[in-house]
């Protein structure tokens, strides 16, 4: 588990303590290194090489090939993929007489040639991965489709990606600094590396290291539930409930203890507690401010959490919460949000102000309106509360708001003026799209805003943070193409670490090519790799998919319906070879009917060759440039999308709702167009790393040199002091 924690988060493989130092020369090591390269990994600082690395070879092996989707097979429909797959009138057309004269599958996987009625073979069935007819997977045609795939040769293309060997201390090390890392980041801590951090917490433990967590630096509500429910399940109720600091807090405990849905947008269930439990929990309750309030906000689940906390049994020890719980019950709670919905529908901006200041998180959140009421009453009482004002007193309370919020807020007022449209990705990682409120504020107002919301971020970094006046400091301006991860708890696990509208600039192979992979679990299971091109406004053109396998400079590998051995499709994409008036092109992968995507083996990705031939493996582990593992729950799924005009992929990484089933690019096409142009200006509109740096540095002091060399601190997109591919060290030290 600890060597694939390794690699899979740090790129890091741990060589184990050895007396005497082995030959540098060692066959056992190059012939190791040779299988890395074959995979698409070169080796640092090789000096370090003890042959006992290979006590975990198997580990290393299976590690690296999952995080380059080699762990499985790939067999597409059609055998010469790219340039020998059938012309498309004509497949379908035998297609549908083979349907007409009633070919049955156990004919064609007996492996009987079908005839038209001059005795002619209709397909040659060496010439697919799956059955021609019914495009159903059989295991002879697989296995075939598998060992023919084993005899190509490979790309000449590599993208390489690069691992450190460390002793075991610098390993253990390594992996500590990453969990507290992980933990303080002021992000949500991805559902995929849960287990992960819960596993090392554990394995340190056990070990007599524990892992020091600081409860004071855990800014991120969801990730101090993360903590607070490791020490619960390790018997430590005491522990657990010091970090508890508002009743929002239990809940999501309880959410996390039950496996629900911590963010609280879905329904959860609840533990049964025994009586220590029960007490420990009422007692984080009994103290806390506003209590009445804080359970109306969840009022369903309080109701139901209390049937299993039973307040009224320690009435005498707890008299606030069952005195809470009864008004609860009853409908007897008055409400902060009354009394200032109360105030902001009579224009009452100094009462809602007033009310606001006690609550610095709400008070960001309500700006906006705040200033839209300033705006309409400025001409209706002079003496009314004016912009400025509402700034001011913005100000004097925006120490208390989270610097990942300031940011946020500042790019929001910086361009919500000129959005038709508002992008929400929700916390289940499903987007929507929708009308923005024309000018609700005038482009002054949110220009003023801007300087006031730019002033704040200052002036909490200075004041939380220590100066670099001595710091010779290089920012690279391509972080403005990179978007802080600031919410992506339920953000894909893959290759590449990034934030959903990052760009990254194409390698320069004049060969793309996307795949999609799925091994059914329950259901037989038809997903379709889809990309619809896009014209500059982001109107459709054109579309390749199971429907129209071919364009100009685009092949579809063939539609394959069920995946009881796994599945796969291939879309190539020739980049010197498209229409003009293609602009954009994005990657979708639609889920037609059976399992979900997070039901199932699922992942896909884009390559980068050299080559497009039949004679050339398929699926090259080394030309891998992102895989992606599928695992929302939408109707389907836009990975990416590519920019034509800048050569960029924009990383996207968002499941659409839709139909049960059936899904397809016809009825999809124009939602996926209006979310593909949103999403392509997300450096546009969302906080970035560029930003990010920029406002240290302007905080903290420091001098900006124009070269790498020459700085003593440095903002790149890797090997640097803060580097985008370590978001969990950029989120934990600059936010």
């Amino acid at each position: 588990m600890k060597t694939r924690l390794l690699l899979q988060r740090l790129n890091v493989i741990a060589v184990p303590e050895t007396i005497a130092t082995p030959s540098s020369t060692s066959m056992k090591r190059l012939v190791f290194l040779a299988e890395l390269a074959q995979l698409g990994y070169t080796v640092r600082n090789t000096a370090l090489w003890s042959d006992l690395i290979l006590e975990n070879y198997d580990e290393i092996l299976t590690t690296l090939r999952q995080m380059r989707g080699a762990d499985v097979e790939y067999v597409p429909l059609f055998q010469g993929f790219p340039e020998r797959c059938p012309e498309e009138t004509d497949y379908q057309a035998k297609r549908l007489m083979s349907w007409f004269v009633g070919i049955d599958s156990i004919a064609e996987e007996q492996g009987y040639r079908l005839v038209n009625d001059q005795g002619k073979s209709l397909f040659n069935l060496d010439e697919f991965g799956a059955l021609p007819v019914s495009q159903i997977q059989t295991e002879a045609l697989y296995a075939a489709g598998v060992k023919r795939q084993a005899a190509r040769d490979g790309d000449h293309a590599i993208n390489w990606i690069t691992l450190d060997l460390l002793d075991q201390k610098q390993a253990d090390e390594r992996l500590q600094a990453w969990v507290q890392q992980t933990i303080y980041a002021r992000s949500s801590i991805k559902e995929t590396i849960r287990p992960d951090i819960t596993w090392l917490l554990q394995y340190f433990a056990l070990d007599h290291r524990p892992v020091p967590i600081d409860a004071s630096q855990i800014i991120f509500k969801e990730n101090l539930t993360f903590v607070t429910q490791f020490y619960w399940q390790q018997g430590l109720y005491d522990q657990a409930v010091n970090l508890l600091q508002t009743p929002t807090d239990i809940l999501r405990l309880c959410a996390t203890l039950t496996d629900s849905d911590v963010s609280l947008a879905a329904p959860i269930t609840f533990p049964k507690f025994n009586r220590p439990q029960r007490k420990a929990l009422l007692a984080a309750l009994e103290p806390c401010n506003n209590l009445p309030e804080n359970l109306l906000a969840y009022k369903g689940l309080w109701l139901a959490l209390g049937r299993y906390l039973h307040p009224g049994e320690y009435k005498k020890q707890f008299p606030q919460v069952a005195d809470a719980f009864d008004q609860l019950r009853n409908g007897k709670i008055q409400t902060f949000n009354a009394d200032l919905e109360t105030a902001l529908e009579n224009l009452n901006i100094q009462r809602a102000l007033t009310l606001l200041k006690s609550r610095p998180g709400l008070f960001a959140r309500r700006l906006h309106q705040l200033l839209t009421i300033a705006e309409v009453i400025a001409d209706m009482d002079e003496n009314a509360p004016s912009i400025d004002f509402v700034l001011t007193e913005f100000s004097s309370i925006a120490a208390q708001v989270p610097l990942k919020n300031l940011l946020v807020m500042e790019r929001y007022f910086d361009t919500i003026h000129h959005q038709p449209w508002r992008t929400i990705i929700n916390k289940m990682g499903k987007i929507r799209v929708q009308e923005n409120p024309h000018q609700r504020t005038s482009a002054a107002t949110n220009q003023i805003a801007v300087q006031a919301i730019h002033a704040a971020i200052l002036q909490q970094i200075q004041t939380t943070q220590a100066d670099w006046k001595t710091e010779k400091i290089w920012v690279d301006p391509q972080l403005s193409q990179y978007v802080l991860p600031l919410s992506d708890r339920n953000a894909s696990e893959g290759t590449l670490p990034l934030a959903r509208g990052s760009r990254i600039p194409l390698s320069g192979h004049p060969i793309m090519r996307l795949f999609v992979y799925w091994q059914e679990a329950n259901n037989r299971t038809d997903l379709d790799l889809t990309v619809q091109m896009l014209g500059e406004d982001f109107t459709t053109k054109a579309h390749v998919s199971y429907t129209a396998l071919s364009n100009l400079g685009i092949q579809h590998s063939g539609d394959i319906q069920s995946a009881p051995h796994g599945a796969s499709e291939f879309i190539d994409i020739q980049l010197n070879r498209l229409k003009p008036e293609w602009h954009y092109i994005a990657m979708q992968v639609y889920r037609y009917s059976g399992d979900r995507f997070s039901e199932m083996t699922c992942h896909c990705g884009w390559m980068e060759r050299e080559k497009a031939s039949s004679g050339h493996k398929t699926f090259d582990p080394k030309t891998v440039r992102s895989k992606v593992d599928l695992s929302g729950s939408g109707a389907y799924c836009i990975p990416l999308i590519v920019d034509l005009k800048h050569q960029e992929i924009i990383y996207t990484d968002l499941y659409i709702s839709g139909e049960s089933a059936f899904n397809r690019v016809e009825e999809a096409g124009q939602n996926a167009a209006l979310i593909c142009k949103q999403v392509a200006r997300f450096c546009q509109t969302k906080p970035t790393f560029w930003q990010l740096a920029i406002a240290h540095l302007q905080a903290r002091g420091g001098i900006q040199v124009d070269s790498k060399a020459e700085a003593t601190m440095t903002f790149g997109i890797e090997d640097s002091t803060y580097s985008v591919y370590n978001t969990q060290q950029a989120l934990s030290q600059l936010l």
